[in-house]
């Protein structure tokens, strides 16, 4: 996949780009925002506007810790589902 930082705007390099772009923030509010520039004008009115700033790289090592552990639980859930689906305890 091409670099997201050296891409132009509303150019996604795949069709998951296309859905999921990769400048991504989540909100206290329990919403996902995305850079604005990634959302074209027609489709961005009556939505809520995020601004916000990079993280120090403390911040970010903590918000990674969080991410990792948020990933585990979902896989750890993800994992179980499949094998009550198949039958498998």
């Amino acid at each position: 996949m091409q670099d997201p930082s050296v891409r132009p705007p509303n150019t996604p390099s795949n069709d998951v780009d296309a859905i999921l772009p990769t400048e991504l923030a989540f909100g206290s509010d329990g919403c996902i925002y995305i850079n604005a520039n990634s959302l074209p004008a027609d489709m961005r009115e009556g939505r809520p506007l995020f601004q916000g700033y990079a993280l120090t790289p403390e911040e970010a090592a903590h918000a990674m810790e969080a991410i990792h552990m948020l990933a585990l639980n979902v896989t750890v859930e993800v994992l179980k589902a499949a094998r009550e689906s198949s039958g498998k305890k």
